[in-house]
């Protein structure tokens, strides 16, 4: 797992397929307070399916093993 920090209008691009990952800062309330999500914006080809983690099966606060880490990195 990649993890990175971004500010506002910050990009991540995911490469060959052209997937933009834009981070379009925090999410705010009807008062105007930060609350502790942000929005993200994501830019993909017709032809890939995006999907929530909670729609792909994967529970809310999924954290990969340790082992998942390593086969994710391509070690």
């Amino acid at each position: 797992m990649l993890v990175v920090s971004r500010r506002p209008g910050d990009q991540i691009v995911i490469e060959p397929s052209g997937i933009r990952i834009v981070c379009l800062g925090p999410q705010r309330d009807k008062d105007g307070n930060i609350t502790q999500s942000v929005r993200i914006g994501i830019d993909a080809p017709k032809s890939e399916k995006i999907l929530r983690g909670e729609i792909a099966g994967y529970p809310r606060n999924y954290q990969p093993q340790p082992e998942e880490e390593m086969q994710n990195r391509g070690n």
